[in-house]
């Protein structure tokens, strides 16, 4: 997600159209409760199961989409990941949910040597 333009998630190459609608919906939410530099989705699990209806074949199928990202913030804010997992599930619904990893943009700074692996491999792959 763009801090400057948080409705635009980027680089989804290879993520279904449920994922991409959820993974926008969850940005804003972010954008929206916290104030963020910049959020990455590391990866994102989708489950889905039939819940068959008692003698009836028929079922009803249930979609699960589950996401892991890494948040960054200029300022870690006290309950600030409560009050963001509270709007989740309040307004993503319970089939959508999310993992965080909550960091100050200012650790990226301090990051030296091969600690910076992930961030940099993965901020490069856009």
């Amino acid at each position: 997600m763009d801090r400057n333009n948080p409705s635009k998630s980027g680089c989804m190459q290879g993520i279904s159209d449920n994922a991409k609608v959820a993974l926008d919906k969850i940005c804003t939410i972010i954008a929206n409760t916290i104030e963020t530099d910049a959020v990455y989705c590391l990866g994102y699990r989708n489950t889905s199961t039939i819940m068959n209806t008692g003698i009836f074949i028929r079922g009803n199928q249930s979609e699960h989409i589950h996401f892991y990202l890494v948040v960054f913030v200029k300022v870690k804010r006290k309950n600030s990941l409560a009050k963001l997992n509270q709007e989740i599930r309040k307004r993503a619904g319970s089939h959508t949910t999310a993992t965080f990893l909550v960091h100050t943009t200012a650790a990226l700074q301090e990051i030296k040597g091969k600690q910076c692996t992930i961030f940099f491999t993965g901020s490069s792959n856009k």
